[in-house]
């Protein structure tokens, strides 16, 4: 599919979607790298899919921004622009408050600016599969979020941005650089699900097991050498991963010794 093709598809698309009223549009892999600009006709759509999930190029969208035009979409819920040419998040996004998921992954986008801050309801939001080295120290306030994805990513340093987020329950940094995880981690009391797995920890910290509410610790794929006696606080866990430790000293010796201690 040529991109004029796919442009007219997407017309289509936003023509037939405006005359039934839908909620929800599909412009998936059908080779974009525009977006027409009477997608601001759909004032009452809440869920915008311009991703890319085809293994075929010519079915790829190659959107590297968004019309002004979307800025109208007042109801919009859900935007996944994934798996795109996007190196920067749009500015256009500041006027869409009303978003709560935003999927960017797949992208090349190397730094994040305070465009986040403009979506106050924010809950969910992928950032898996880009270029980010670390977050701005605005990333803070967005105090809505409940899930991030950074996995596979370039971060050397464990977000200390995420550290105040009062609602945060899911949180996926693995396949990053991350050498250590801040002592103050034990603030996300929040926290259900915490994946740090294939980064180059080292040493965890005591407060890491002071999180009650975790249910789901990932940690394989590191150098981790023990696991503090500190783990058996953990009451609400019930999945631990710790494969791939080549420095630990007995996978399976620590285990009994947390069963018998439990």
């Amino acid at each position: 599919m040529t991109p004029e093709q796919g442009y007219r598809e997407a017309e289509r698309r936003i023509e037939e979607a405006g005359q039934k009223n839908l909620k929800i549009l599909n412009l998936r892999s059908i080779g974009l790298t525009e977006l027409p600009s009477e997608i601001s006709q759909l004032t009452n759509l809440e869920v915008l899919d311009l991703s890319s999930h085809s293994s075929r190029e010519d079915r790829r969208n190659k959107l590297t921004n968004l019309p002004l035009e979307i800025k109208k979409l007042k109801k919009l819920k859900a935007l996944s622009i994934a798996c795109n040419n996007m190196v920067e998040l749009p500015g256009i996004l500041t006027k869409i408050s009303s978003l709560r998921a935003l999927d960017v992954s797949y992208n090349s986008l190397a730094s994040l600016q305070d465009t986040l801050l403009n979506f106050p309801h924010l809950e969910w939001l992928n950032m898996e599969s880009n270029c980010i080295k670390s977050l701005p120290c605005s990333f803070s306030r967005i105090s809505s979020l409940k899930n991030i994805n950074l996995k596979n990513n370039f971060l050397t340093l464990f977000p200390d941005q995420i550290i105040s987020l009062p609602k945060l329950e899911n949180l996926n940094l693995s396949c990053n650089q991350i050498l250590s995880i801040p002592q103050s981690i034990n603030k996300v009391q929040s926290m259900k699900v915490l994946d740090v797995s294939n980064n180059h920890l080292r040493i965890l910290p005591d407060s890491l097991f002071d999180l009650s509410n975790i249910e789901k610790l990932y940690l394989g794929g590191n150098e981790v050498k023990e696991i503090p006696q500190s783990i058996k606080n953990l009451s609400s866990l019930k999945i631990l991963r710790l494969s791939s430790n080549r420095r630990l000293v007995s996978h399976f010796d620590f285990i009994e010794t947390y069963r018998s201690s439990t």
